[in-house]
């Protein structure tokens, strides 16, 4: 009788396991897909919609300020992006992020006109989703 109950409770401890072991699972994949349907958005409809100056990383914050980032004049974008031209702040491979601009085929893009020359800019935007809230690691621009 006294194995019995100890087999109970082995048996009750792995099927625990197994499901507290699905569950995170489950839980980091939502999280994978939050943060592509993110990415997806900025791609399709622009990063400005969907990023807010908080979700920045405290090393992005540090280089830009609020203001900046809050300023929609296109010369004042022009040279926020100019501050963040080539720079790759968390150096990881791009697979270790949850998602990233950076596997689409034609890159994220806005156009510039300033004092009569014509830019493209091109974005890598990197994002981790930790716990339900999205960082970005990564926000580099590609001024041509």
């Amino acid at each position: 009788m006294k194995s019995k109950k100890r087999l109970i409770k082995i048996i009750g401890g792995i099927v625990l396991i197994i499901v507290l072991a699905f569950l995170a699972v489950q839980y980091r994949i939502m999280n994978v897909v939050e943060a592509e349907n993110l990415v997806y958005s900025i791609h399709s409809q622009g990063w400005e919609r969907y990023i807010t100056y908080d979700m920045l990383s405290d090393d992005l914050q540090e280089i830009i300020s609020e203001e900046e980032f809050s300023d929609t004049n296109p010369q004042n974008r022009f040279r926020m992006y100019q501050k963040l031209e080539n720079m790759i702040i968390d150096t990881r491979p791009i697979t270790k992020f949850d998602s990233s601009t950076h596997g689409y085929k034609t890159p994220y893009t806005e156009f510039y006109e300033i004092d009569g020359k014509k830019y493209d800019v091109n974005f890598r935007i990197d994002i981790n989703n930790h716990f339900g809230k999205m960082e970005i690691r990564n926000f580099c621009c590609y001024i041509y």
